[in-house]
């Protein structure tokens, strides 16, 4: 794994991150783990929050 790779990925999870906050906070958990599924599926690593 080269360094921009790790770098591109920590960039994606952290807009990832900032969008279930955002739907957590609307209170609306089971669209946010539907969002949070269909991410995972494509194959992208998510850290919880």
């Amino acid at each position: 794994m080269t360094y921009d790779s790790i770098s591109n990925d920590l960039k994606w999870i952290k807009r990832t991150n900032k969008w279930i906050e955002k739907l957590n906070k609307m209170k609306n958990k089971q669209s946010a783990s539907k969002i949070k599924s269909s991410l995972n599926l494509k194959g992208k690593r998510i850290i919880d929050v």
